[in-house]
């Protein structure tokens, strides 16, 4: 777990490393290498996920399917928990996922999930990341 947060950091400033966390993500997740869910970008204080619109991800009416919408933004912030959390100290537990949706996704999707600096200096309360898609 150590080396993917030290890779995640090194993505950070370069797309050869940003090639490389994909890859070990599409074998370490096998649920996200068929649907093409990878990591685009990773700044500071951000990370973002993409879904690309293919038949794989539809649904019955050629959108993308509402799991795929949540899915693509629970790998945002599971990503940024892992990133900004110690996961040998602390035990990252999912209690609550709660999505809107507003349309149906016609386009590529992208995830994008940041984490404030006062969250990061508080681990032990309940953090709350706010995760956003864009169509």
């Amino acid at each position: 777990m150590k080396k993917l947060i030290t890779q995640i950091e090194k993505a950070r400033h370069s797309r050869f490393n940003l090639w490389i966390i994909n890859r070990v993500l599409a074998k370490m997740v096998p649920f996200n290498a068929p649907h093409g869910f990878k990591i685009v970008a990773v700044g500071e204080d951000s990370l973002t996920t993409f879904a690309p619109y293919k038949k794989r991800n539809f649904n019955h009416v050629k959108g993308i399917h509402a799991c795929g919408i949540a899915t693509i933004a629970e790998f945002a912030a599971g990503m940024m928990l892992i990133r900004e959390f110690n996961v040998t100290k602390y035990r990252t537990i999912m209690s609550k996922l709660e999505t809107t949706y507003h349309y149906q996704a016609k386009k590529d999707l992208r995830g994008v999930s940041s984490i404030t600096k006062k969250q990061k200096w508080r681990p032990w309360e309940t953090v709350k990341i706010k995760t956003s898609y864009q169509i």
